[in-house]
């Protein structure tokens, strides 16, 4: 929540400064009415998500990025086929091929989502008794969307702050992902580069906060159980890593 409050209030300025450098804004008190309408529309929606959440519907925010998502469906569904259509190509294979790429991101998206890796554990051998055996399910996806959803706002932060400031336009097309493969300089690839480094990074950082190895190898020991093959305590935790 103090994230949302922190990141909409800054974008929102520089977003709202960027517009009057177009002169479309009629007086400083206008400017700030505008960055105080994006703070409160941002805030609502971190309100809505939590009350979502509390309610045991599932994650709030995730519902809200979904709903956002089916939103954009049928505008980015157009867009689809007016480029497909662009082809030349038969309605039949204009439809056909749209179908096809839906029903593969549909599977592809399910897949990613369901996947887990299961570690099997074993409870340690009590004497006339069996061992008990079972598994960990760890998600192949833990981090799930929060990586992309942090490196994209960090992105629009930069990317708004250049538009602001009127920096040096190469800069401002290394970090707007819509110049992206455009044009014939390629600085955009560093803005690639970034945005992959900190995919990475805040790929790792969401894993181990979804799934802390130290944790999940104390709570087993507690419980009498261990990773099959692998030693109680420190290998356990390496092994998790």
């Amino acid at each position: 929540f103090y994230m949302t409050t922190v990141f909409a209030a800054v974008q929102g300025t520089f977003m709202v400064i960027s517009i009057n450098k177009q002169n479309q804004m009629p007086s400083k008190g206008a400017m700030g009415i505008a960055i105080i309408q994006w703070l409160l529309a941002a805030l609502i929606l971190a309100l809505i998500g939590e009350y979502i959440q509390e309610q045991g519907i599932g994650n709030g925010f995730s519902v809200l990025i979904m709903v956002n998502i089916l939103t954009r469906c049928f505008y980015e569904g157009k867009n689809l086929m007016y480029s497909l259509q662009a082809m030349q190509q038969g309605k039949r294979i204009v439809y056909g091929t749209a179908i096809m790429l839906l029903l593969l991101y549909l599977v592809f998206a399910y897949y990613l989502q369901e996947s887990e890796i299961r570690i099997p554990v074993v409870e340690t051998q009590t004497e006339g008794q069996d061992k008990m055996k079972g598994y960990i399910p760890v998600k192949l996806n833990i981090a799930n969307i929060m990586p992309v959803l942090m490196t994209s706002t960090i992105f629009s932060l930069v990317s708004s702050l250049t538009s602001a400031c009127s920096f040096n336009q190469t800069l401002l097309a290394v970090f707007d992902m819509k110049t992206w493969f455009t044009g014939h300089t390629y600085q955009w690839l560093f803005g690639i580069g970034t945005y992959i480094i900190l995919l990475l990074f805040f790929t790792a950082f969401y894993a181990e906060y979804n799934f802390n190895p130290m944790e999940v190898a104390t709570q087993l020991r507690h419980y009498g159980m261990y990773v099959e093959g692998i030693h109680p305590g420190g290998e356990t935790v390496d092994y998790f890593t």
